[in-house]
């Protein structure tokens, strides 16, 4: 019964392998006739053409505060996303259609976002975005030299314990 589930398990390993390999080799259909995904799922689908250019972002905003972007050459009614990346979030912070003519829109960066270097990505187009931390309210002392001294009394007291037991020993055996 085992020998059966094992040439099973490995037929259809290789049975596996070459269907990847079939798909991962052959050219797909769409890029071979010249359409992409706008083309197959229609306009919803498709980000409005905008020029990379004419569209700016704030480059950093801290972890919770707000940023803005301001969009150009798009149309009244087109529909915006911007997503935001900063370690492994991923978060739309907009998305809704243009209203006005350079188009500006707020977002916040949101709370759980890992401090550090980022991207947003605003109707097609990825721009480098700093999500910064915010400094830390000092709240307490300074424990370094306490945890300092501690281990050093420790150590004292180690070695006190240590020359206690060895010189009760060598009284002992005399």
């Amino acid at each position: 019964m085992a020998r059966i589930a094992r040439r099973l398990l490995a037929g259809f390993a290789i049975a596996t392998l070459f269907v990847v390999g079939a798909f991962a080799w052959a050219p797909s259909s769409a890029s071979a006739q010249g359409l992409d995904l706008c083309d197959l799922l229609g306009d919803p689908y498709c980000p409005p053409d905008v020029d990379d250019g004419t569209i700016t972002c704030t480059g950093a905003a801290p972890v919770g505060g707000t940023g803005t972007c301001t969009v150009g050459g798009v149309a009244v009614g087109d529909e915006i996303v911007a997503t935001l990346t900063c370690g492994d979030l991923s978060a739309v912070v907009f998305q809704g259609p243009v209203t006005e003519v350079p188009f500006s829109f707020s977002f916040d960066v949101p709370a759980d976002a890992a401090a550090g270097s980022g991207t947003i990505s605003v109707a097609g187009a990825t721009f480098p975005f700093e999500c910064t931390g915010a400094a830390l309210a000092r709240t307490g002392t300074d424990v370094g030299p306490m945890i300092g001294i501690g281990g050093a009394l420790v150590a004292i007291g180690l070695a006190a314990a240590f020359g206690a037991r060895r010189r009760l020993q060598t009284t002992t055996a005399a």
